[in-house]
C-alpha cells in the first residue's frame, strides 16, 4: 500500500493539530492534578488529626461519666445505709420493749 503525498500531508496536519495542545495540555493537566492531589492529602491528614482529637475527647468524657456514675452509686449506698441505721436505732428499743412485753404477759 502506498501513501500519496497529499495523504501524508493530511496526516502531518492532523498530528500537528493533535500536538498543538497535546503535550502542553497534558503537562498542565498533570500539574493541576498533582497540586489537587497534594491538597487532598493535606485535607486527609487534617481529618485524621481531627478524628484523633475527637476520639481522645470521647474517651475522656466516657471516663468522666464512669467516675460520676460510681460517685452517684457510692452516695446512694451511703444514704441507704444511713437510713437503715437510723431506722434500726429508732426501732430497736421499741421492738425490745414489745418483745419483752409479749414474753412476760
Amino acid at each position: 500500500m502506498s501513501v500519496t503525498r497529499e495523504e501524508f500531508a493530511e496526516l502531518a496536519r492532523l498530528v500537528d493539530t493533535i500536538d498543538a495542545g497535546g503535550t502542553r495540555g497534558t503537562i498542565a493537566a498533570v500539574s493541576t492534578l498533582s497540586s489537587q492531589m497534594v491538597e487532598v492529602i493535606k485535607d486527609v491528614n487534617d481529618l485524621k488529626g481531627d478524628l484523633s482529637a475527637h476520639r481522645q475527647e470521647h474517651v475522656a468524657e466516657q471516663h468522666a461519666r464512669t467516675k460520676e456514675h460510681a460517685a452517684r452509686a457510692a452516695r446512694t449506698r451511703w444514704i441507704i445505709g444511713t437510713i437503715v441505721v437510723l431506722f434500726a436505732a429508732v426501732e430497736a428499743p421499741l421492738l425490745t420493749l414489745l418483745f419483752s412485753h409479749l414474753r412476760f404477759h
